[in-house]
């Protein structure tokens, strides 16, 4: 299995830890749950939007011996709003949107 990171590429170079996953998009996913709401950002490695361009998410894969064999860039693609452009709805929220799913739907109004 591959060590995750997120590299910030532009301004103050840092790599964000995202653990050893299963897939890259498993990576991508805890980086939006454990560092994108203090950095503001969200990404998928599936291709949809812009690509960003200043975070790439990086797996370094192991050999037998637990040395670094090789290193992969991913390109990570945004689900946040940039400066400038209108922000994209999750995935999981615009097929609850296009199902007719309320969030509200299980609330009684008491009286």
């Amino acid at each position: 299995m591959p060590l995750y990171v997120v590299r910030h590429l532009n301004g103050q170079s840092e790599e964000l830890p995202c653990l050893l996953q299963l897939e890259d998009e498993y990576a991508a996913m805890y980086f939006n749950i454990v560092h994108g709401r203090r950095l503001g950002r969200r990404f998928t490695t599936e291709k949809c939007g812009d690509a960003s361009a200043d975070y790439r998410l990086v797996a370094t894969e192991f050999d037998e011996r637990g040395f670094a064999a090789a290193e992969r860039e991913i390109e990570l693609y945004e689900l946040t709003e940039a400066p400038g452009r209108q922000a994209r709805e999750a995935p999981a929220r615009t097929m609850a949107a296009e199902s007719g799913v309320r969030r509200d739907a299980g609330r009684h109004a008491m009286g």
